[in-house]
Order: structure tokens, then C-alpha cells, then sequence
């Protein structure tokens, strides 16, 4: 008669074992998440925030080389004003030779400031992609912990029944 009663109070120490781990699992699989969640979505808010840099990088390359090009272009009407106000003539090739190198300078200036800007833009962008991946390898460490944690629950559920089960057999009970 003791031995139906052992298999029962096993049977009920095997179930809350069963709870137990089922509880601890659902807690450690939601830290998982919660964890992979918080690092994704930092990734992504970082990802955006470099993309953005990487945009007004441009822009303020735009704006400087544009700078350039209209202060050259300034200087080159102050040095025809000059010319003329000297009584020299404005048509002369020195002088046109002047005004054209300036106007040169300043488009190769402009160039010059653009890459500038687009090469620190590059490096915004590339990082930008850096944290798309990180988020990316987060997401599937994540999906990997999730999956090791149900085999392992699923791999001590199992050790736990042929523990009772062995032991059951031992007692001469059946079930």
C-alpha cells in the first residue's frame, strides 16, 4: 500500500518540478526578450542618429562649398569694380585672366569642401550600418538563447521523468 502512495507523492514532486522550471523558464525567456528588445532598439535609435549626422554632414558641405563659390564670386566683381574704378581696362586678358583664375579657385575650393563633408558623411553612414547589424545580431542571439533555454527545459523535464520512472521500478510499483 505504501508504494502506490510513494508513486503518488513522486508524481506530485514531479508536477511541481514541472511548474517550477515551467516558471523559471517563462521568466528567463521574458528577461531574454526584454534584454534583446532594449539592445535592439538602442542599436536602432543609434543607427538613425548617425544616418541623420551622416545627412547634415552633406548639407553643411553644400552650404560651405556654396559659401565658397558666392564669396569668389564677390571678390571677383569687387576686383572688375577695382579695375574699372583704376582705369584699367576690364577686358584686358590679365585681368580676365584674373577674374577666371579666382572663379577657378573657387569651384576647386567648393569640390574640395564637398569631399570633405561627403567623407565624414561616409563614415556617419558606416557606422550607421555597423548598428543596423548589431541589431540584427542581437535579434538572432536572442532567437538562439530562446531556443538553448526550451532545449535545456525540455532536456530536464525529460532527466526529471526518467529519475521517477527509475525510481517507481525500483520500489516494484508500475505504472
Amino acid at each position: 500500500m505504501c508504494i502506490p502512495a510513494v508513486a503518488v507523492i513522486q508524481g506530485i514532486g514531479l508536477a511541481a518540478s514541472a511548474i517550477s522550471a515551467v516558471n523559471s523558464a517563462n521568466q528567463e525567456y521574458n528577461q531574454i526578450k526584454t534584454n534583446a528588445r532594449y539592445q535592439t532598439q538602442a542599436a536602432l535609435v543609434n543607427m538613425k542618429n548617425a544616418r541623420n549626422a551622416a545627412y547634415n554632414e552633406i548639407q553643411q558641405g553644400i552650404d560651405e562649398s556654396r559659401k565658397e563659390k558666392i564669396e569668389k564670386i564677390q571678390k571677383s566683381k569687387y576686383l572688375i569694380a577695382s579695375a574699372a574704378a583704376g582705369g584699367f581696362s576690364i577686358d584686358s586678358d590679365t585681368n580676365q585672366n584674373n577674374i577666371n583664375d579666382l572663379l577657378d579657385l573657387a569651384e576647386i575650393n567648393s569640390k574640395e569642401i564637398q569631399k570633405k563633408y561627403q567623407y565624414r558623411a561616409n563614415n556617419y553612414l558606416q557606422n550607421a550600418n555597423n548598428y543596423l547589424n548589431e541589431a540584427n545580431r542581437i535579434k538572432i542571439e536572442e532567437q538562439q538563447k530562446t531556443k538553448n533555454k526550451l532545449y535545456s527545459i525540455a532536456l530536464n523535464g525529460l532527466g526529471q521523468t526518467t529519475s521517477v520512472a527509475q525510481r517507481w521500478y525500483k520500489n516494484g510499483s508500475s505504472v
